[in-house]
């Protein structure tokens, strides 16, 4: 009987040291695992934050890019075209006719007051925090309207909805985006209409770009063929944004960006 009971309590002390071995290996796996998962994470973190400087960074550079050929394009096509309106009229004035010389007075004046309004516009375009400062619905007006005064096709802009305030470095990248598809559009799409949509519901904005052009192949873009889709990908992932595009040929393209603030 004595020998018996030695034999259990053995037989339970080697069972509780077995299962405090199972128990403390346990243990130690889960906090080997949980420390390389949090590096891991942490890891990842930073990767993100790294490559969400660089996009920022590369979006702000090409954002002032723009703005340069922009106001290159503007001073070229527009207000220099206008200065030498007003040039030719001041020079033909016909002194001895009070009617004609009124005429081109008022016209001069007319477009003198145009050309200061543009002036004045470009020197608030030399700020390339211009989109953060007046907002997004506002320097996409600002671009619409020019686009309009200088490209082939007609651009329409719908905004539905009250803007909500996205953060900045989200903005600044979107409105690349935005830039870069539409240059995008005037470079290969003959499009003769594009419209931008913009749609703001609860803590959501959807963006959607659309034009009636030519269209192009989506497999051959992700075969790596061309950059400009990878771009738009890359910095939509960059601000946790939904990116979706369509095109078919002689269809068009509808490109769909969706935001949860």
């Amino acid at each position: 009987m004595h020998s018996e009971i030695q034999s259990d309590i053995v037989l339970f002390v080697i069972i509780g040291s077995l299962l405090v071995f199972l128990l403390v290996t346990f243990f130690i796996a889960f906090l080997v695992l949980y420390r390389k998962k949090r590096r891991q994470h942490r890891q990842e973190q930073e990767k993100l934050a790294t490559e969400f400087a660089a996009a920022l960074l590369q979006s702000q550079l090409e954002i002032k890019e723009q703005t340069l050929q922009t106001i290159g394009r503007e001073l070229h096509d527009n207000i220099g075209h206008t200065a030498s309106i007003i040039k030719i009229y001041l020079n033909t004035i016909n002194y001895d006719n009070e009617a004609d010389s009124k005429d081109k007075i008022a016209e001069s004046k007319l477009l003198l007051k145009e050309l200061i309004k543009d002036i004045k516009q470009l020197s608030l375009d030399l700020n390339s925090d211009r989109v953060i400062q007046i907002g997004l619905c506002n320097a996409l007006s600002i671009d619409v309207d020019r686009l309009n005064k200088i490209n082939s096709f007609h651009t329409k802009l719908s905004i539905i909805g009250d803007e909500f305030i996205l953060p900045k470095t989200t903005i600044t990248i979107l409105y690349r985006m935005i830039q870069e598809t539409i240059n995008n559009i005037i470079k290969h799409s003959k499009a003769s209409e594009v419209v931008i949509k913009l749609t703001f519901l609860e803590n959501l904005l959807t963006l959607v770009i659309q034009d009636n052009g030519i269209g192009f192949s989506i497999a051959k873009e992700n075969d790596g063929h061309g950059n400009g889709l990878i771009n738009l990908k890359n910095r939509a992932n960059v601000i946790n944004a939904d990116f979706h595009i369509e095109s078919q040929q002689n269809q068009g393209t509808t490109i769909t960006i969706q935001i949860r603030n």
